[in-house]
């Protein structure tokens, strides 16, 4: 049987890849997707009226036992105003896998489009599928169109292929438009597009391959524990590129080979790991407090946070620190891959909120606990190694939890000793009455999204801290019309209230 293009190339990516393995990775694709669906949600939501967001967010309420994302389309289309037919419905449930992440033509001069339905998908007939690519302004460059082995068969086996030659392009940024046809109906203005980016890098995979060697060739138990998690962690977000693994959102193949080449140097030269390094970026911070030379995945947390302009002279700031529920289909299911949800996806939706566009506040946003035996002992390390990353202000921070987040939250701060002036607790809290003690003088703010099973952990820390006077202050909000799974962006101005409340006295 031909082994279609991009799911060929998605095999011989990672070294012993098995087709059980290979099923994860396409479910991540899957789930990446849903991803997408979600911020383009939030943003449709931020826009609406607080009666049409109520209504989203009964319906995402009610979708509770699916594992599907159809109630998700459906509430993407009622807020653009129209219905979610069963064309809108299969043209969003298409998904074109676009490989490798970065096409170097020293080792291949292509890159590879495969169709793929996750699941099926109702009434499906004939369909064909054009394949648009472009520069990064927009421009088309080329086009392909797929009509052979379209079936939602072979869509399930992801069997409809095609292929662009880069031979004679120039390096930068490139994308892939996708339009289906299904039957004798072309796309219409209110379906969803899908465009996959790519990157066209000369001698990217040499350049890797030196950094393998030159990390092969380093004494690591030489280096403290966060100078090996930073080492990690960059690695990591090559590994990711290497493997096919699904992009996230503001993903920088060239930054991060760029970035771990500088952190190698630093290292080497007697200098600190992130000297020099500047901006926005997700590095390896460590999950636990010692560890042997080697560093297993549940001892390192992937944070994305900003590294200011300047060192000494930086002007302090609080800290906010976010930390990511983990990946769900439904509120009753998680994927089997990927087991932690990475942290570029809610920074991402709190970009899309505006949340501190100023930059009033070190924003730093930690994947979620999904890999770690003692996930508040993980919360409370990371916030160590951000006070020495970071020229926080003495006792100005916030730890923001979201579900299993928030549970994560309250234990390092009830068991572990972080230190903290507020807590955001959102769709979640596990916070027992004996621990009440260890709160004293704490500002806690409780989010709740309309029928998650964790608002009643929420309210059954109301019913406890009744009456105390250990606790500072203890706001819990009512959800709302919050749709659960953007419950966290669409809050970005009761936490900054929040955070200007607490951080003012």
């Amino acid at each position: 049987m031909r082994i279609p293009c991009a799911f060929a190339l998605l095999l011989l990516l990672i070294p012993g890849q098995l087709p059980g393995q290979a099923a994860l990775q396409l479910e991540r694709q899957a789930y990446r997707r849903l991803e997408l669906l979600r911020a383009d949600l939030l943003r449709a939501c931020l826009q609406a009226e607080e009666e049409m967001r109520s209504k989203v967010a009964t319906m995402l309420a009610e979708d509770s036992a699916s594992s599907d994302y159809l109630a998700t389309l459906q509430a993407l289309a009622l807020l653009a105003g129209h219905e979610a037919d069963r064309d809108f419905v299969n043209r969003a449930g298409m998904i074109p896998l676009v490989l490798p992440h970065v096409v170097d033509p020293e080792v291949d001069e292509k890159i590879y489009c495969t169709m793929y339905a996750p699941r099926r998908l109702e009434g499906l007939g004939e369909q064909s599928f054009l394949l648009v690519l472009e520069d990064s302004e927009g421009k088309e460059l080329e086009r392909r169109l797929v009509t052979e082995e379209t079936s939602l068969e072979e869509l399930l086996r992801f069997r409809p292929s095609t292929e662009f030659s880069l031979a004679e392009r120039s390096p930068g940024q490139f994308r892939i438009r996708l339009e289906t046809q299904l039957g004798d109906s072309d796309p219409r203005s209110q379906d969803l597009l899908f465009t996959e980016v790519f990157e066209l890098l000369p001698g990217f995979a040499s350049r890797v391959k030196r950094i393998e060697e030159r990390i092969a060739s380093m004494e690591l138990e030489s280096f403290s524990l966060l100078e090996r998690s930073i080492i990690t962690g960059a690695y990591w977000q090559l590994l990711y590129i290497l493997q096919g693994d699904p992009a996230v959102p503001a993903s920088d193949p060239l930054g991060d080979l760029e970035r771990l080449e500088a952190i190698l140097n630093n290292l080497q030269s007697g200098k600190s790991a992130v000297a020099g390094l500047r901006g926005r970026m997700t590095l390896g911070l460590p999950a636990v407090a010692d560890v042997g030379a080697a560093i297993r995945s549940q001892d390192l947390a992937q944070v994305s946070l900003e590294l200011p302009a300047m060192e000494s002279e930086d002007v302090e700031k609080p800290l906010l620190l976010f930390v990511s529920g983990r990946p769900v289909w439904g509120m009753a299911h998680q994927p089997q891959s990927p087991k932690t949800r990475r942290p570029e996806w809610l920074l991402n939706q709190l970009r899309i909120a505006g949340f501190d566009a100023a930059g009033d506040y070190h924003l730093a946003v930690m994947e979620s606990a999904g890999r770690y035996a003692h996930a508040g002992r993980a919360v409370a390390q990371v916030l160590e190694a951000l006070h020495g990353l970071l020229p926080v202000k003495q006792d100005k921070v916030i730890l923001v939890g979201e579900r299993e987040g928030a549970w994560a939250v309250g234990h390092a701060v009830t068991r572990e000793d972080a230190s903290c002036a507020g807590m955001v607790l959102v769709n979640a809290a596990a916070i027992a009455k004996p621990d009440l003690e260890s709160l004293a003088g704490m500002h806690i703010l409780g989010v709740t999204g309309r029928g998650h099973p964790g608002n009643a952990g929420l309210l059954n820390l109301s019913r406890i801290a009744k009456g105390s006077e250990l606790l500072a202050s203890l706001q819990v909000l009512a959800d709302g019309g919050r749709p659960w799974p953007i419950a966290v962006a669409i809050s970005a101005g009761d936490i900054t209230s929040f955070a200007r409340k607490v951080f003012s006295r």
